[in-house]
């Protein structure tokens, strides 16, 4: 049993991590990047950005979410106008029943949702979380607020576990962002 679990556990890994490398390829950069051009129509510029993590952001993220982030890189996309950040988006993985669900989350320089879309549903059950009417009650959440499935965000029935993977792994991109926001560029949360 020990050897099935460890062998379980392996595979969910190098899979997560084959995904990962690619969550941020052609496609999924492209998607991305129509995303964020889409929530700042007035960004003249969108730009990769990847920050090492720290190993005591890391553990940060850890205690305030209870879930890690795979990998030691955070890669972003920042949209610009001229020398002032618009907003940010994030492309993550999370694991539905079985698969892994890859979603982008936009965020505005105050780190406040603009948009959420589903990028790549791999289970055959729970398509659900893909409808925008779901996904909308992401927008305007920051880092500070309350993001618990079935309660500020409602579940899906038939995918429940769909829905609360998609609210858990915003509340931890949300709660990354918010830990790293120094070292975001141009960070106007310290000018307001």
């Amino acid at each position: 049993m020990a050897i099935t679990s460890i062998r379980n556990i392996a595979l969910v890994l190098a899979s997560s991590a084959l995904v990962l490398s690619q969550s941020f390829g052609r496609t999924h950069r492209e998607q991305a990047e129509a995303l964020l051009k889409d929530a700042f129509g007035e960004a003249s510029r969108v730009s990769p950005l990847a920050l090492s993590l720290r190993s005591f952001e890391k553990d940060s993220l850890r205690v305030l979410t209870k879930q890690d982030f795979a990998g030691d890189t955070l890669h972003l996309l920042v949209a610009s106008n001229g020398d002032k950040t618009l907003g940010y988006a994030i492309v993550d993985n999370v694991k539905g029943k079985d698969q892994l669900i890859t979603y982008c989350v936009v965020v505005d320089e105050q780190l406040a949702v603009k948009d959420i879309e589903i990028l790549a549903y791999r289970e055959p059950y729970g398509g659900e979380v893909q409808n925008s009417s779901w996904l909308k009650q992401f927008f305007g959440k920051q880092p500070n607020d309350e993001l618990r499935p079935g309660r500020e965000i409602k579940n899906i029935t038939g995918a429940t576990i769909s829905s609360r993977a998609i609210t858990l792994g915003v509340k931890k991109l949300l709660a990354l962002l918010h830990i790293i926001q120094a070292r975001l560029p141009h960070n106007t949360l310290s000018t307001k």
